[in-house]
Formats: structure tokens, C-alpha cells, sequence
């Protein structure tokens, strides 16, 4: 009799460890396809309690909705002695408060100044100053990154450096692009450490072909969504100021002339300048690879590592015309600022590519135009260098070439 018991408590045993076990079936399959797992999770690829609250913040509010006259649910009876406790979680009436939102401030001057290197250079000390850095300064213009809680005191500060021409303040709230991003690289990890186990386990070349297969394709999104990752933090805490500083005598003989009704808007394009005309109307694109999106409703603006940026607005088509009418009372504007003005087409859109002045690693602005009925689509986009054109030069224009419906 004894010898029985032992024996079927031998067989539970066993039965209960292979259930329990996550020993390699000899398929890479059997534990991952394509984007998910079966099975155990790992721990880290779980969202945190503060990202599921942040969630439920952004679908409607942080306190649950509690129905009138309902009883808490009852606690599971005690265990017997000696049996293994039960882990008992209880939904709190009131979820944890998520973290705080993460907004990306991007500010725009055009200054009328007595000395344009002696404002910009003032301004280039007052960012760094507080904390900040300079990312771009030339004789008439200057880029600060500022921390963001001091983003209105210094925006104030700079404002009175010279005479306001025109001014934008743009605030974009990136937290749930944050969150989403953070969860799928964690997820990633998990997925390519997973992987990387397998392989050690494997048995034959084709399975570790397969896997490392697996592997590089899970590693080349990993490096993506963490490059991702790294600027929407750096956008979150570091605000960006752009100012036009121009010369007293300068703008005086650029604002001679009447500009005629319909062309008012053009003078007010900038590379550094994202506000957009109307912003009823959300004229999206496909996200160029390595680009961020910083929302999903209101203007479309993508930014991508070292300040590459892709906006779109909306404008009349008042007077009426076509991509190459508009494109060209485009250039007749404000290419003589720029160097090696060029036009071109891409899918249905009219670009004009323009080349920062003077500078040994000059920065391009494209402004592309699209006829839409009575609206004419604009699409922007900001390279700070050289190196930057040829990252995403392509990639932006099969964003163009693919998008732009509204």
C-alpha cells in the first residue's frame, strides 16, 4: 500500500514538472511567432503599473467607475495549513496616479535687432546660462535646447532681446507616444533574449538559421524604436527655441513693396517656424523610418534624431492655381535668402529645395505644395545638416510620395 502512494506521488510529480518546464521543443515556433510568445511572460515585458494608469488616464480620467450598491468582492477562503498561499491582487478603487505628462515645447521668433551676431550670441548665452545648449548659431540665426521647466521664463527672456516681428509657440503632448514606445522596445528585449536562449538549445543548422534569422530582424526594430525611444525623451525634456535675428535696416528695405491678397502666408514660412496656417484639417504622411510622429490628432509633425523635422498645414488656394503656380510665387519670395534653388517633382506633390547660405555645413529646408480642391497642402521639411539629406532625404520624399490625403 505504501509502495502504491509512492508511486503515484512520483507520477504527479513528474507530470506537474513537465507541465511547468519551458524546455525547447526542438522548433523555434513552438515558443514565438512572429510578433508574440505563448506561454510564460516575462516579467519585464509587462507593462508597469504607472504605463497601465497613464493609459487609463488618457481613455477618460484615473478613477474607476463604481457601480451603486455593489459589494467588493469576497476574499478567498485561508488555505489550509502547510498548502501554498495564494497571491491575492485587489483592483484599487482609485488607479495610481500616472506620471506626469510629457510635453514638448518648440518655440519660434523673428526679432528686429541693431546687430544681428551680437542678439543671437546673446541668446546663445542666455540658454546655455540655464542649463541649456546651443545646437545651431550662424551670423543671423540661432537653435537653443532649453530644460522645460524653464521653457516660459527663458522664451520671455529672449522675446526682449529685440523687437518681435512674429512669434509661434508650438506644445506638443508626447506621453502616450512615450509610453507606447517604451513598452514595445521592453517587449522587443524580451523577444530577442528569448531568442537568443532558443538558439543556444538548438539542434540542427536549420533551426539556428531560422533563429538568427529571427534574432536580426527582431534587433533591427529593437534599434529603431530605442533610437525612437531617446528622442522623444530628449524632446520631452529639453525645449527648442529657434530666432530669426534681422537687421533694423534690412527688414525696412525687405518690407517695402505691397504684397498682394492670397501670398501673405508665404512671407511668413520659416525653417524653424512649425505653427501651422489652419489647423482644422490634419494632412498626414506615412512617418519616414526613424521619424516620430508627436501625435496622432491635431497638425502632423514628425522629428527624427538630431533635429530632422517633417510638418504639414493647410492654406487657400486663393488665388486659384496649381503646385508649380505656387511653388514658384514661393521661390520668387524667399529663394534669394537661400542658395542652389531647386524644384522638382515628387508623386503629385511641387518641391522647392533650398540651401542655407554661408555655411560650411548648411542646413536645407524643402517646402513641397499639392493642390487640393480649394486648399493647397504644404508640407515642410527642416535637414540640419548635409549628413541629414542624406539619411532621410529619400525617406522623406516616399513619405510625399505616399501620403498627403487629408
Amino acid at each position: 500500500m505504501i509502495t502504491r502512494w509512492f508511486a503515484l506521488l512520483a507520477v504527479l510529480l513528474v507530470t506537474g514538472c513537465a507541465k511547468s518546464s519551458n524546455s525547447y521543443t526542438g522548433s523555434p515556433a513552438a515558443e514565438y511567432d512572429g510578433d508574440y510568445y505563448y506561454g510564460d511572460e516575462s516579467a519585464e515585458a509587462a507593462p508597469t503599473v504607472a504605463m497601465e494608469s497613464a493609459r487609463r488616464s488618457s481613455r477618460g480620467g484615473g478613477k474607476s467607475k463604481k457601480k451603486s450598491g455593489a459589494r467588493p468582492a469576497p476574499r478567498p477562503a485561508p488555505a489550509p495549513s502547510g498548502a501554498p498561499q495564494a497571491v491575492v491582487i485587489e483592483e484599487p478603487d482609485e488607479a495610481q496616479p500616472g506620471p506626469a505628462r510629457m510635453v514638448h515645447y518648440d518655440g519660434w521668433a523673428r526679432l528686429r535687432v541693431t546687430k544681428p551676431t551680437t542678439a543671437v550670441d546673446e541668446i546663445a548665452q542666455i540658454a546655455t546660462d540655464a542649463g541649456g545648449r546651443v545646437d545651431r548659431l550662424t551670423a543671423t540665426q540661432v537653435t537653443v535646447r532649453v530644460p522645460v521647466e524653464q521653457f516660459d521664463e527663458i522664451w520671455q527672456q529672449i522675446l526682449r532681446v529685440g523687437d518681435v516681428i512674429d512669434k509661434s509657440v508650438r506644445a506638443d503632448d508626447i506621453t502616450d507616444q512615450y509610453l507606447a514606445t517604451d513598452l514595445r522596445t521592453r517587449t522587443l528585449r524580451t523577444m530577442r533574449d528569448r531568442l537568443v536562449r532558443l538558439l543556444a538549445r538548438a539542434k540542427t543548422e536549420e533551426e539556428k538559421l531560422a533563429l538568427l534569422e529571427q534574432i536580426t530582424r527582431v534587433t533591427e526594430e529593437l534599434d529603431a524604436t530605442e533610437s525612437r525611444l531617446r528622442t522623444l525623451a530628449d524632446l520631452a525634456s529639453m525645449s527648442r527655441i529657434s530666432v530669426d535675428a534681422v537687421a533694423r535696416e534690412a527688414f525696412g528695405r525687405s518690407a517695402r513693396g505691397f504684397e498682394l491678397a492670397g501670398f501673405h502666408w508665404i512671407r511668413s514660412l520659416s525653417p524653424f517656424n512649425r505653427s501651422v496656417y489652419d489647423s482644422d484639417k490634419r494632412i498626414s504622411l506615412p512617418s519616414p523610418h526613424e521619424m516620430v510622429p508627436l501625435s496622432k490628432k491635431g497638425p502632423y509633425i514628425a522629428e527624427g534624431a538630431d533635429g530632422t523635422v517633417l510638418w504639414t498645414m493647410r492654406v487657400p488656394n486663393d488665388p486659384d492655381g496649381d503646385a508649380a503656380f505656387w511653388t514658384s510665387a514661393i521661390e520668387s519670395r524667399i529663394a534669394s535668402e537661400f542658395t542652389g534653388a531647386k524644384t522638382r517633382d515628387v508623386g503629385q506633390w511641387r518641391c522647392l529645395s533650398l540651401d542655407e547660405p554661408g555655411s560650411d555645413e548648411p542646413y536645407q529646408w524643402r517646402i513641397c505644395v499639392k493642390r487640393s480642391g480649394k486648399h493647397l497642402q504644404v508640407a515642410q521639411a527642416y535637414f540640419p545638416s548635409p549628413a541629414q539629406v542624406v539619411r532621410f532625404g529619400d525617406r522623406v520624399d516616399d513619405a510625399l510620395a505616399g501620403g498627403g490625403a487629408s
